[in-house]
């Protein structure tokens, strides 16, 4: 809560179609492309306890897993290390909703 300020009732309705429309266009490209092979970080792995030293390094954090936050929209995902030295680098599988009838 501290990142961001409580907004009123009508900014809460624009922003909620915002989220509808990403949602949306996710699923549009993901009809395409069943699977996206991508990085958990998007930049270098901070050091351990780097989120909690203050607001700042939080946010940054927040940032570098910008595609770990697609829980809301693509649900499972499946992350493992890639190994690669002197980065601490794991990669993730995320799918497109779990559907029944995908085609083979």
């Amino acid at each position: 809560m501290a990142l961001s300020s409580p907004v009123e009732l009508a900014e809460y309705i624009g922003l909620t179609s915002v989220r509808q429309g990403l949602l949306r266009e996710w699923a549009q490209f993901l009809s395409h492309h069943s699977l996206i092979l991508g990085p958990v970080f998007t930049e270098s792995a901070p050091p351990v306890d780097f989120d909690i030293r203050g607001l700042h390094e939080l946010k940054q954090v927040g940032d570098a897993l910008r595609l770990c936050n697609h829980r809301e929209t693509m649900r499972p995902a499946v992350a493992a290390p890639a190994g690669l030295q002197p980065l601490n680098v794991a990669t993730q599988i995320l799918p497109d909703w779990l559907k029944e009838n995908r085609r083979q």
